[in-house]
């Protein structure tokens, strides 16, 4: 049972590990109607708190946003998952010029329409930069995928919560798809989703970079499923590439997430 008395509405094996607890209080107000045009010159009045999270996957933490909007819950939840490469939580690439803060700006138009949403900066980037592996061949597409799975496990026993789904941008969509799965009855969102194969793509968005060579190399790292074999074969610059641009293979399911727990954490708020 959490601290503020609301008991869990749903108990898996992991739930007393759990989970953005707290005592959050409530005054009556009930979810915005953002559909005049009053809604959007107040919709930053219908946000509510925005507050650090944690996640502890047992190798690593990963360090996120909850944004809670400004109503009673239990309210609709949306665990949004950021794109390919060096791109935190609020949408932010260093491989980009500025900030567009995209993601961000999703959490508070969602908050102001009654729905709370919980973002992370993957493994090995911006704040969960020390959740990364000591060799980037270790870090491999099923990794982001169980990630957010104990998100989503997580997540789902906290009674504030109703109905979550899951929003994925880019490579976010796809690690998003198959993390949705988890929980049964999870909504899923694609936002520029791929509707063809990885590989597919990669070769398209190279063929636009490099010539020669170098994307010779990149078409047959693509092509070799055991491309970190290959990789020791190419020079440092490619291997730099190939680490950037290519998915390693691997089964995508983590059976038994639930007991192998993991822990969410709200600072100051937990059971």
């Amino acid at each position: 049972m959490l601290q503020n008395g609301m008991a869990m509405r749903r108990c898996r094996p992991a739930c007393f590990f759990i989970l953005l607890a707290a005592a959050w209080g409530c005054d009556g107000k009930q979810s915005p109607d953002l559909s005049g045009d009053s809604g959007v010159n107040d919709a930053m009045d219908c946000l509510g708190e925005s507050m650090p999270i944690a996640l502890d996957t047992g190798t690593g933490v990963l360090n996120g946003t909850l944004q809670l909007p400004n109503v009673c819950p239990p309210f609709p939840l949306a665990l949004i998952h950021a794109g390919s490469g060096p791109t935190d939580r609020d949408g932010n690439s260093l491989a980009l010029p500025g900030r567009n803060n995209s993601l961000a700006m999703l959490a508070e138009g969602l908050a102001a329409a009654g729905i709370a949403s919980v973002r992370y900066d993957k493994r090995g980037i911006a704040a969960s930069a020390a959740a990364g592996p000591m060799h980037e061949r270790d870090l491999i597409f099923s990794t982001y995928v169980q990630d957010a799975q104990r998100c989503l496990v997580l997540l789902d026993g906290d009674a504030r919560f109703g109905s979550i789904t899951v929003i994925g941008h880019s490579e976010g969509s796809l690690i998003g798809l198959l993390a949705a799965q988890e929980i049964p009855g999870t909504r899923f969102i694609s936002l520029s989703g791929p509707g063809r194969p990885a590989g597919v793509l990669l070769r398209e968005q190279l063929a636009a970079q490099l010539t020669g060579a170098p994307l010779d190399d990149s078409y047959r790292i693509i092509a070799d499923h055991r491309w970190y074999e290959s990789r020791a074969q190419v020079s440092l610059r490619r291997r730099a590439l190939a680490a950037a641009v290519v998915y390693r293979s691997q089964p995508a399911a983590a059976p038994g997430i639930a007991s192998r727990g993991g822990a969410l954490h709200q600072p100051g708020r937990m059971t």
